[in-house]
């Protein structure tokens, strides 16, 4: 009697017959019979796909691949979509037919594939264990997606993409590593990225997918601790409805920070915030002024940069001159060890008051512990009633909480 026995082929030989086998999209499966002695007649049929396969959608399916009055069944397909595709070879020799079924799987961004609609036919009887006498049940095959030979159906090994794999990876919170940027999030994308934030040694933009569920969540966590911006980009016409100005862009810097966005529905989003303390020590907070060449202290506050080694702090003062011919020089003097900090030094000779900003580092410019620092400013190149005027001048930076 002719037997079917279906095997597959994908950019490559045959795997064994009778094996469920797993693939790739976008690349054709063969499909052929594995002995096609005494075949005279054969049909090979789609009986399921993906729901949401656009070359083989649910109201096309079963639907017959390819069937003729030959011994050499054959025909292909192309997965378009991950999931499964459940295939049926029929074959006939006089007037008694045998059937196989068998599933092709492709695994999705996560590498499980979810099980086909089993009801269309129902599954052949199953080869019988070796203590149930095989004359019992002749047509008897092996599962249809018994992936790598394993013996347990949509149940799976463990290590096959199948129902113990996936129940097995809820116990954990699933992430994906980035070390890249931009990096482009699919509706598969765990839900947790870790930014290799020094690896990538710049600002780090994760492009949010238009085909998310309502209701998923993307969180990035910096695990290197360089002080970037991350932030989110949303598809076209989409933005974040809690940020002012719904932007389609947004995100934060600071170091080992966490953040995170949800899709609300139709094109909204919204921006889960981060888990960044702004912090700032004020240095001036009224109108300070000299005419004198020398540096004068116009004020005086500590600093502790204890747990703050590797922060990067912003120096930050509102500047102005009276006279455009004269500079005001502005800077920071650590009394404690005696020292101008390197890097303060802020410059300008201008009549409008203006904003100046320098980075310094705690650890290098700012010494890891508690320190006294003057505010010091002077002006040059004027004349002798000419002024440098301070309104303003803080340190800050943003800290990570936890």
């Amino acid at each position: 009697m002719a037997t079917a026995l279906i095997k597959f082929a994908q950019g490559g030989p045959y795997g064994t017959a009778g094996v469920a086998q797993q693939g790739v999209t976008g690349s054709a499966v063969s499909v052929a019979n594995d002995n096609n002695t005494g075949v005279e007649e054969w049909v090979i049929i789609l009986l399921d796909a993906p729901p949401n396969s656009v070359a083989y959608p649910p109201a096309a399916n079963p639907q017959v691949l390819a069937q003729a009055v030959s011994n050499t069944p054959l025909t292909s397909f192309t997965p378009d979509v991950p999931g499964t595709y459940r295939v049926l070879l029929d074959v006939l020799q006089a007037g008694v037919r045998n059937r196989d079924i068998r599933c092709f799987g492709v695994p999705d961004g996560e590498g499980f594939i979810l099980p086909p609609y089993q009801k269309n036919p129902d599954p052949l009887p199953l080869t019988p264990p070796v203590v149930v006498p095989s004359h019992l049940n002749p047509a008897a095959k092996p599962d249809e997606q018994n992936y790598s030979s394993q013996k347990r159906g949509w149940a799976g090994s463990g290590a096959d993409g199948q129902l113990d794999q996936l129940l097995k990876s809820r116990r954990d919170l699933r992430s994906v590593t980035v070390s890249a940027s931009p990096y482009v999030a699919t509706a598969n994308t765990p839900g947790v990225i870790l930014a290799e934030m020094v690896t990538i040694g710049g600002t780090l933009t994760v492009s949010l997918p238009s085909t998310a569920r309502v209701g998923q969540q993307f969180f990035v966590q910096d695990v290197e601790g360089a002080e970037e911006l991350i932030q989110f980009s949303l598809p076209g016409g989409h933005t974040f409805v809690n940020i002012a100005g719904t932007p389609s862009i947004f995100g934060l810097s600071a170091r080992f920070q966490r953040t995170g966005a949800v899709f609300l529905g139709g094109t909204d989003w919204m921006w889960l915030g981060t888990n960044i303390d702004p912090t700032e020590v004020i240095l001036l907070s009224s109108v300070a002024s000299t005419i004198n060449t020398g540096f004068d202290r116009i004020s005086t506050r500590p600093f502790n940069g204890s747990n703050l080694s590797g922060l990067d702090v912003t120096f930050e003062a509102v500047l102005e001159v009276t006279n455009i011919a004269a500079t005001a020089e502005l800077r920071l003097f650590n009394v404690t060890d005696a020292a101008v900090v390197a890097s303060s030094l802020l410059t300008l000779n201008s009549l409008t008051p203006t904003l100046l900003s320098a980075t310094l580092a705690v650890g290098t410019d700012l010494p890891a512990g508690l320190r006294q620092y003057e505010l010091q400013m002077r002006q040059t190149g004027g004349g002798g009633s000419d002024a440098a005027v301070c309104s303003y001048c803080r340190l800050a930076l943003a800290s990570t909480l936890y």
